[in-house]
């Protein structure tokens, strides 16, 4: 993310930074190193995520290198403007990606997750229990639930979660009239069909319904 324009005055403040930050560096490529191990290993769609460290590491690299460079500029016969001339164009380099990432990161206009919430608690049945999967169905199912206190006829269960007893428990404190048998059938969707008079219903993220329910 720092191109590589970036990437290079990254390692170079790495590699030929002050020898006074020996200690900084060190600390750096420690959480480098192993963030990004673990980033790779953790077998997940978002593990990326973790090598926020990582980037937050070079960041310091890219202030070194950057301090570095304006410093060996000084023994230049025009130092003065040399160093302006590097900051206006590092300042230039800025501004120009941020114009170009904007559009990737500006979220404003972005309604699918509360249009999806929305039509959930909607199309639920009367004291439905609502099975999310995936982040995406949970946090926005989730949000309308008991932040906006939607359906509270309803119960929000995330299905993957259904497998520990920590989850299980926080169920029952939720949804005292909720029956939840300790141990799964053919499915968890089946097993709390059958344990509850209530209907069960599947969130659909790609569907044009986003629930397909069924009826004890």
């Amino acid at each position: 993310q720092f191109g590589l324009l970036g990437m290079l005055a990254a390692f170079y403040g790495l590699f030929f930074g002050a020898a006074s930050h020996a200690r900084v560096k060190t600390v750096t490529i420690w959480l480098a190193v192993v963030f990004s191990i673990f980033a790779i290993g953790y077998n997940t769609a978002d593990s990326y995520a973790y090598l926020l460290p990582a980037i937050l590491a070079m960041a310091i690299w890219l202030g070194l290198g950057l301090a570095t460079a304006l410093a060996e500029l000084r023994g230049l016969s025009r130092h003065h403007l040399a160093r302006l001339a590097v900051c206006a164009g590092l300042l230039l380099a800025i501004m120009l990606n941020a114009v170009e990432q904007l559009p990737h990161v500006d979220a404003s206009r972005d309604t699918a997750a509360d249009a999806f919430g929305e039509a959930v608690m909607d199309q639920a049945p009367a004291r439905a229990v609502i099975l999310t999967h995936f982040d995406k169905d949970t946090f926005s199912a989730w949000y309308y639930h008991f932040a906006l206190g939607r359906r509270q006829d309803a119960a929000v269960v995330v299905e993957p979660l259904l497998a520990f007893a920590w989850y299980r428990k926080d169920l029952l404190a939720n949804y005292p009239g909720l029956r939840i048998p300790e141990q799964m059938g053919l499915s968890w969707r089946e097993t709390l069909l059958r344990a509850n008079t209530r209907p069960v219903c599947d969130t659909q993220l790609e569907a044009a319904e986003v629930l397909r329910c069924e009826m004890p």
